[in-house]
């Protein structure tokens, strides 16, 4: 079992030198075409066709390595864990500045940038928007609505939930996804 293991770790080296060095690494290759566009341009005009079609090998060369950064984004965060990767940690960089607000306009139509009264412009809209000038009786607009649930069901939703079922649920859901239109 040992030496099959050492076997397995000597060929994941092997695959990852031959993964650099080979034609398929895409950076690699967009740099070489890269080169090889501006030996052709400095020959002059006779090699334009050359150049030609270089440039569209780096074209599609470009659109390989975009595709194959597409395909790697939408990987599950469960297969990468969190074993502290550089690609975790730009992808977290990335969260923090596309979700960071830096400033908000308070009613006043001033910009407020300092984080507490950013927190404090944001909880006066909402007190603002949730507010009545006006409060009526509730009950008054309910009368002619029919109950549908009885005392019993009643019960039944308002009960106490106890920790260990809030645990199961909280648990249950994969903290790298967000709730989709059915709530999982």
């Amino acid at each position: 079992m040992y030496e099959l293991a050492e076997n397995l770790k000597h060929c994941g080296h092997k695959i990852v030198d031959w993964q650099k060095h080979s034609y398929f690494n895409s950076h690699q290759n967009i740099l070489n075409l890269k080169i090889q566009i501006e030996t052709e341009a400095a020959k002059g005009q006779q090699a334009n066709r050359n150049a030609i079609r270089i440039l569209e090998e780096l074209n599609e060369a470009i659109e390989q390595e975009d595709m194959h950064w597409k395909e790697k984004s939408r990987i599950q965060w469960l297969q990468w864990g969190d074993r502290n990767t550089k690609f975790l940690h730009s992808k977290c960089q990335i969260w923090n500045r596309k979700n960071k607000l830096q400033e908000l306009e308070n009613s006043e139509r001033e910009l407020v940038t300092k984080p507490s009264d950013i927190a404090a412009v944001a909880q006066q809209y909402f007190e603002d928007l949730f507010a009545t000038c006006q409060p009526k009786d509730p009950n008054a607009e309910l009368d002619g609505i029919s109950n549908k649930i009885n005392s019993n069901t009643n019960q039944a939703l308002t009960r106490t939930v106890s920790e260990e079922k809030i645990k199961a649920a909280t648990f249950s859901i994969n903290p790298f996804l967000a709730p989709g239109d059915e709530g999982h």
